[in-house]
């Protein structure tokens, strides 16, 4: 683990103290930071990522969340292309069921710029709030960053 200014802290510029953030993984595809103080974690998601690169990548959001015993996540999907319809079945049916068992009580999504991907994300986030998972959706980082901030520990 790396404590970091990633791509998280550089997106904080509205806050002035900013938080301390451990880099627990980082690919092509996938970068995620835990904030410690705030028992959350924030996953940024870039390209287009699908079938078993995908599938493998949400398993490790979860061991990721159960290992640091965060219930909180931002997902920044802002640069993840559309994901394929299998893949978005898969997350509905099987993931996000293992995420509620996993400890997963909140998600702020950060949706992605291009319509086909927003429909994408937002059924995903829909399937998320029929698991008891409070979501929010954000058009950008720093919005998500200060409900995270606001939320009750």
């Amino acid at each position: 683990m790396l404590f970091c200014a990633g791509p998280l802290l550089e997106s904080m510029s509205f806050h002035a103290a900013r938080p301390a953030t451990i880099v627990l993984h980082q690919d092509e595809h996938l970068h995620v930071e835990l904030l410690p103080g705030l028992s959350a974690m924030v996953n940024t998601w870039r390209g287009f990522v699908q079938g078993p690169v995908y599938r493998e990548r949400m398993n490790r959001c979860l061991e990721l969340l159960q290992g640091a015993g965060a219930h909180t996540v931002i997902a920044d999907v802002q640069a993840l292309r559309p994901l394929l319809a299998e893949d978005q079945v898969w997350t509905n049916e099987d993931w996000a069921a293992r995420a509620a068992e996993a400890g997963l009580k909140r998600m702020g999504v950060v949706l992605p710029a291009t319509v086909f991907a927003q429909l994408a994300v937002t059924r995903i986030v829909r399937r998320l709030d029929q698991m008891a998972i409070h979501t929010a959706e954000f058009g950008e980082l720093p919005d998500a960053m200060r409900w995270l901030e606001s939320l009750d520990r």
